[in-house]
């Protein structure tokens, strides 16, 4: 005859046991599943998040252009548009276009780059005290004034034919002083890189770079532009008096 030997319970196929492997792989499969979506849902919004981020900092960049333009219209093209033949002068939009360089670099650069600036309401620099204010004030009308003035004087001068032919001295030194101060300034933003703001002081001390050599570059490159803008329309007076009005608000 013929003996059946029985089949050992490893070897036998278990239906339930069958099912229950197949439930619980069925589970995996699904919550694998429901976890990529979720992360997918995640990582949208980040994206998402990013390139609203990006574009908004874009349009505040773009604002920022915007008031620097106007203001600087005010300080160099208004006075110059007073004088006959003022706005023909080729030295009045170059003082322009250096101008909205040097305050239009730093800026823009730390908001492309880095984010938006923080708001106003929050800047720690911001004057508290009257004498700081009234200080604040007396700066605010004297930069402008020590602006137009030699502004008017040169665009008056040129339309009776009375500035000197040629390259002199003025001119030579006013060079310098621009050249001098956008590499300053940005030198500064670059060493500053996200604490270029209108904020606070970076969470460390800057001491690399060219802050290593000048201890206020920011300021420095200011005083250094505005000399070198007076020297350029031939006022050496006007010269003295804007860098004696920024050494006295600055220190």
């Amino acid at each position: 005859g013929v003996m059946i030997r029985p089949m050992s319970p490893s070897q036998t196929a278990n239906p339930a046991n069958v099912g229950s492997s197949g439930l619980k792989q069925q589970t995996h499969d699904a919550s694998d599943k429901l976890h990529a979506a979720g992360q997918r849902s995640v990582a949208m919004p980040g994206r998402l998040g990013r390139v609203l981020s990006r574009l908004r900092s874009v349009v505040h960049a773009a604002v920022q252009v915007a008031q620097l333009l106007l203001v600087t219209g005010a300080l160099i093209l208004w006075p110059a548009s007073l004088a006959p033949g003022g706005l023909l002068l080729g030295r009045v939009w170059l003082l322009y276009c250096v101008y909205v360089i040097f305050f239009g670099f730093g800026t823009l650069y730390r908001m492309l780059v880095h984010g938006e600036l923080m708001p106003r309401a929050r800047d720690k620099q911001r004057s508290t005290s009257w004498a700081s204010r009234l200080q604040l004030a007396a700066f605010i009308i004297a930069v402008p004034v020590l602006h137009w003035l030699p502004m008017l004087r040169f665009c008056g001068m040129a339309a009776l034919g009375q500035m000197p032919v040629g390259m002199t001295w003025y001119d030579a030194l006013g060079i310098v002083l621009v050249l001098c101060a956008i590499g300053l300034n940005a030198a500064a933003a670059r060493a500053l890189g996200k604490a270029y703001d209108r904020i606070a002081p970076p969470d460390k001390l800057v001491t690399t770079d060219v802050y290593s050599v000048v201890q206020h570059p920011i300021y420095t490159s200011y005083m250094l532009l505005f000399s070198g803008f007076c020297l350029l329309l031939h006022s050496a007076p006007s010269a003295l008096l804007l860098t004696a009005v920024c050494a006295t608000y600055y220190r």
